[in-house]
């Protein structure tokens, strides 16, 4: 629906688009966003639709290029350059390299040196013989961490993690391998989680790694106790229909709306969502609907009907720490233009989202497995 409104608004991108062999949601980003559309050539775009477009993918995926383009606009910015459009994924890689060169090519300023940092978010466990994690609770840190890893994150993060007031921080892992770990808060389940993890050079870490970053992580959230209002001997209720359009399965892109009251009691179970009021109420009333999405990956969403016809979105997942997957993400900005889904605006910690789902009359509890750990792009 988007890139059918993008080719009706923008009729010259026709003949471009139907000269690419592949298109995954990295690619299909470049093509909606004009701002960035502009800064590549089509050669790029036909190069990463051709790739991995998973978030899972642990090395040369098409998401971890789109990161890649990210940090190096940021970099270019903060040097002054505008050295022209993106010929192609390796021509990105050079310039992302040449930035980072740059970047830390340059001493850090007496005026930089003395920034204060927030305080580290999550504390540090006591060094292990397998685990040895540290803040980077200081610029001249970050710098140090910078030239060591060769890798952009003071350049790239150290006013996000001033602005952030500690929700973006940066660790330097030693042991069980030499990383570098970027964490974010997650508002909905209020814990903190990796956001990407990179060795020397931007190199993958195991996987082993990632785990014992989980782990480390969600020793430090503790469940906040809630009132439950419901259980599985509520009388059973058919809930009212979603009225805005819901896709048809396809294969990477499977959601159903939730229609009886016993069933979104069990699924939210399932997920570990207290069955409180202040969601199942909404629902049972018509002024918010329940879905399941069984793929690109499984996440509980509670959309609500908002005044003019829009709608905003809560969204819970079954292991609490990790976020959407990129993928995931992009299906579901497709899903919200068409549904007319806008994001909630972040007024408050607890209504912060980030995902949704449905429930097929076919899906049963018995089908939801574990999301893979995944590593996210690099610096």
């Amino acid at each position: 629906l988007m890139l059918r409104a993008i080719l009706k608004n923008n009729p010259e991108l026709i003949k471009p688009i139907s000269h690419l062999k592949a298109i995954n949601s990295a690619s299909f980003w470049f093509i909606c966003n004009k701002k960035h559309r502009v800064l590549v050539c089509w050669r790029f775009i036909n190069e990463l639709g051709l790739m991995d477009g998973r978030m899972d993918c642990m090395e040369n995926s098409a998401y971890d290029i789109q990161r890649m383009f990210i940090d190096t606009l940021s970099m270019e910015k903060l040097l002054l350059l505008s050295p022209g459009p993106i010929q192609s994924v390796a021509h990105l890689r050079k310039r992302h390299q040449r930035a980072i060169d740059e970047v830390n090519r340059h001493k850090i300023s007496e005026l930089e040196k003395s920034k204060d940092f927030p305080l580290s978010p999550v504390p540090a466990p006591l060094p292990s013989e397998d685990f040895e994690i540290y803040p980077l609770d200081s610029p001249l840190k970050l710098y140090k961490e910078a030239q060591e890893q060769h890798n952009c994150v003071f350049g790239c993060y150290k006013d996000k993690i001033m602005e952030s007031g500690g929700c973006v921080y940066i660790y330097s892992m030693k042991k069980p391998e030499r990383a570098t770990v970027k964490i974010v808060f997650d508002y909905v389940n209020r814990c903190f989680l990796p956001d990407e993890v990179k060795g020397p050079f931007n190199k993958p870490v195991a996987v082993g790694t990632i785990i014992k970053i989980n782990d480390w992580l969600s020793s430090m959230w503790k469940k906040p106790e809630v009132k439950t209002f419901y259980d599985e001997n509520s009388p059973d209720k058919v809930l009212p229909a979603f009225p805005g359009i819901i896709p048809k399965p396809e294969d990477r892109f499977h959601i159903g709306q939730i229609n009886n009251l016993k069933d979104l009691i069990l699924i939210m179970r399932h997920f570990n969502v207290p069955t409180e009021e202040d969601l199942l109420l909404p629902v049972e009333e018509g002024s918010a609907f329940a879905f399941v999405m069984d793929a690109p990956e499984k996440v509980l969403v509670f959309i609500r009907k908002d005044k003019g016809g829009t709608f905003s979105y809560r969204a819970f997942k079954q292991f609490r720490y990790m976020t959407l997957k990129h993928e995931t993400e992009c299906r579901l900005e497709e899903w919200m233009e068409g549904a007319r889904i806008r994001n909630l605006e972040i007024c408050d910690p607890n209504q912060m989202d980030f995902g949704f789902a449905e429930y097929p009359p076919n899906l049963s509890l018995g089908n939801f497995i574990p999301s893979p750990i995944h590593q996210a792009g690099g610096f």
